[in-house]
C-alpha cells in the first residue's frame, strides 16, 4: 500500500492538508443566536418587564415556570478559529412579569480580560 506521499506530489499533499483544515473549521458549532450581554445592563428590578428583556436581548432560548414567576435563559456560543465565544444571561421574573433580578452573567468578551 502506497503512503499518501507516494500519491500525492508534496504541492497537492500542501493544498489538501490546507483543504482539510478549511473544512474542519466550516464544521464549528453554533448555538442561539448573538446577544449583547451589557444589554442587560438597563434593566432595572421591580420596573422591567419579561418584555423589555426581550426588546433588549431577544428572544430567550428558555423559560421556565416555578411557584413564584418565571426564569428566562438567553444563549449564545460559537466555536471559532480563536476558541470559544459565548454569552449568556440568566434573567428571575416575579408572577407580575417584572424582573427580580439578574441570576447569572456571563461573556466570553469579559471573561477574558
Amino acid at each position: 500500500m502506497r503512503s499518501p506521499q507516494g500519491v500525492l506530489s508534496p504541492a497537492h499533499w500542501k493544498i489538501a492538508v490546507v483543504a482539510c483544515a478549511l473544512a474542519l473549521a466550516a464544521c464549528g458549532r453554533s448555538i442561539g443566536e448573538p446577544f449583547d450581554v451589557a444589554a442587560a445592563n438597563v434593566l432595572t428590578p421591580g420596573k422591567s418587564t419579561y418584555e423589555d428583556a426581550v426588546k433588549q436581548l431577544g428572544v430567550a432560548s428558555h423559560v421556565k415556570g416555578y411557584g413564584q414567576g418565571t426564569v428566562a435563559h438567553w444563549h449564545y456560543l460559537e466555536d471559532t478559529p480563536e476558541g470559544t465565544e459565548y454569552a449568556s444571561v440568566t434573567i428571575m421574573f416575579g408572577r407580575d412579569a417584572r424582573m427580580v433580578r439578574i441570576i447569572e452573567r456571563l461573556d466570553s468578551n469579559l471573561d477574558d480580560r
